[in-house]
């Protein structure tokens, strides 16, 4: 949720051109235990140790998945730790759970360490069709350049185009620029992708509103400023 804090701070600084969105066709976010483990639920996490990821965005995901069957911090244990040590904390025993996002999910079950029992934590608990990532440009560097962001806008829609179209053949591509195993990354799901005409602003509003409702933004924000025109 950086992106909406940086829009309380500094109004007009970042603007929205594409997004990734989480909905239960599409998750992006996921509970783990090991490949073995009895645990079968949320609810089974009582008394366990839950590794998350770094920041508020990981935290408000807990919280509101615990809540779901009347769990909180009190009675599960919440360790922060970096993603790229939450695997081998599972795997050792140092934590029951993790709560990770892909690519990290697809890894562990590909590498027979890990089951999911739960998925697209964001949508289910925090809000539908939730924007999870985002592609933004400077508002400075737009009205400086305004010939290359154009650019740069119109080859992401043509790359979110080619993505839908083309899904195996977008994810064979990313084994020119990530490290991952050809095998894991032909079995991740894709996620939805959405250009600046099809972004949803009222989503957006109402990601900012309940932000600021659970206080992740000391004042309330225009989604609508945040767009690119």
């Amino acid at each position: 949720f950086v992106l909406f804090t940086i829009e309380e701070k500094s109004p007009g600084t970042l603007k929205l051109f594409s997004s990734v969105i989480e909905n239960s066709q599409s998750p992006t976010s996921y509970i783990l235990v090991k490949v073995n483990s009895p645990l079968q639920s949320v609810r089974d996490l009582q008394g366990k140790k839950l590794g998350i990821f770094p920041g508020s965005t990981a935290k408000l995901i807990a919280k509101k998945s615990l809540a779901s069957v009347a769990l909180d911090s009190q009675t599960v244990s919440i360790i922060e730790m970096n993603q790229g040590l939450q695997i081998a904390a599972l795997e050792s025993g140092q934590v029951d759970a993790i709560l990770v996002l892909e690519p990290l999910k697809t890894i562990a079950v590909q590498k027979g360490i890990a089951k999911d029992i739960d998925s697209a934590l964001f949508h289910k608990y925090i809000m539908h069709n939730l924007p999870v990532a985002n592609s933004v440009v400077s508002n400075k560097y737009a009205k400086a350049n305004p010939s290359q962001t154009q650019a740069l806008i119109k080859a992401t829609n043509k790359a979110i185009e080619f993505i839908k179209t083309h899904p195996q053949e977008s994810k064979e591509a990313l084994t020119s620029y990530t490290p991952l195993d050809k095998e894991i990354i032909t079995t991740i799901p894709l996620p939805e992708f959405r250009t600046l005409q099809t972004m949803n602003e009222q989503e957006f509003q109402s990601l900012a509103d309940l932000l600021y409702k659970e206080g992740e933004l000391k004042q309330k924000i225009s989604a609508k400023n945040m767009f690119f025109t």
